[in-house]
């Protein structure tokens, strides 16, 4: 269903917690068939979501509502072509999976997770996915699902695997600084392969640098010394850091056109991951031009930070939630008021949409229509898991797959 116009208003106040919650279940299992599996659009993500409201409130969701929405996902999978990423395919089916096997309790037949580990690991150490680093669909999102699996040999033995092809999709520059470009075949707007034929360097989380660098830092653990991983990311992030400020944080390093605030791009994510190096003592330079060009940028009120939609990739859900981590990370309750604000935006938002137009809905920014959706990325289950996690409290598991 699409609508032609809504305009978001920034002048919330605080509303009503349980009735959206009630409202956002009701919409979210309403009119599921159709969905595909995936954890970014499907069924995959609903799971999710219903997972941790059941967890909360067994008087809204059941552990039976849940086991179905696994049934569905086991019937179906055999029988449908996924692609094998962490957001559209079969390493979020996996991922979402076992965090429902080692958090929640729920069980999965046979070798399931075995199958899934061999499978993947014969991928990525065949070589098909050389060059396709990123978090989203590429080896990144891989290493996502295997960072929960370091328990088990296959799950260990991928990780590894997907760490070396990472590395080895690198490419460097005269001063010895490494990134990873984007080539044609791997754009996820396959329009910019016409205007960037030998490719591009993404800058942003979903795709791009801020991603991949945040990822391998979770790897230090597992494989640091054995793959020579504090250079690489040392070297990615000295890349980043000059990139970013030269394109005024772009959404690729060729261009010069501020990014959008957002999970996906912008500046929130890449101030997050500068105290991420920090934390960790991965870095030795300290970054203030950078960090003052973020902070500039963060500062805006939410009525100027440029969210179109509710989502939780590039929408004001998914900027209440990084709000509240950028709080968390520097110690400075002082970016909370920012939190508080796009999460008002968010609730006020999504009620009315809710009531006025049966769903939630995202502006699509090729047709300028909004479009309904019931997605972990841009729709209902993303809404729903970013307030919950700001209203309620939840187990942090849910934003590993978003490097969170």
């Amino acid at each position: 269903m699409t609508h032609a116009t809504f305009k978001l208003d920034f002048g919330a106040e605080d509303t009503d917690a349980e009735r959206h919650l009630r409202l956002l279940v009701g919409d979210a299992t309403q009119n599921v068939e159709g969905l595909p599996l995936s954890l970014s659009h499907g069924i995959a993500g609903l799971a999710l979501f219903l997972m941790y409201v059941g967890a909360l409130r067994p008087d809204l969701v059941t552990r039976a509502e849940v086991q179905r929405a696994f049934a569905a996902i086991a019937a179906r999978l055999p029988r449908e072509r996924v692609t094998p990423g962490l957001f559209s395919g079969l390493a979020g089916i996996a991922w979402v999976s076992l965090l429902a096997e080692q958090e929640f309790g729920y069980t999965f037949a046979g070798s399931f997770f075995q199958d899934i580990d061999r499978y993947l690991c014969e991928l990525v150490e065949s070589g098909k996915l050389l060059g396709h680093a990123e978090l989203m669909e590429g080896l990144a999102g891989l290493g996502v699902y295997a960072l929960r699996r370091t328990n088990a040999p296959l799950g260990r033995r991928l990780l590894n695997a997907v760490v070396a092809q990472i590395l080895l999709s690198s490419q460097s520059e005269e001063d010895g600084t490494i990134y990873w470009p984007t080539m044609p075949n791997y754009m996820p707007d396959p329009s910019n392969a016409h205007r960037y034929s030998t490719g591009y360097r993404d800058l942003g989380m979903a795709h791009g640098m801020v991603g991949i660098i945040s990822f391998l830092v979770r790897c230090l653990p597992y494989v640091g010394e054995e793959q020579e991983l504090l250079p690489a990311i040392s070297s990615g992030w000295a890349w980043l850091a000059r990139a970013t400020l030269s394109s005024g944080i772009s959404y690729f390093a060729e261009e010069q056109v501020e990014a959008r605030q957002g999970w996906c791009y912008g500046a929130p994510t890449l101030f997050l991951l500068l105290h991420q190096l920090r934390n960790a003592r991965v870095i030795r330079d300290s970054s203030i031009a950078l960090e003052r060009e973020c902070v500039r940028i963060i500062s805006r009120p939410a009525s100027l930070g440029g969210a179109l939609d509710l989502g939780l990739c590039h929408g004001t859900a998914g900027l209440s939630l990084l709000y509240r981590r950028i709080a968390v990370a520097t110690g400075n309750d002082d970016w909370r008021r920012q939190e508080i604000s796009y999460s008002r935006v968010t609730g006020h938002n999504s009620l009315r949409m809710l009531s006025e137009l049966g769903g939630v809905f995202f502006l699509d920014p090729t047709s300028g229509r909004w479009i309904e959706s019931k997605g972990m990325l841009n729709g209902t289950v993303g809404v729903g898991m970013c307030q919950i996690e700001l209203d309620i409290g939840v187990n942090p598991g849910w934003r590993e797959f978003l490097l969170l």
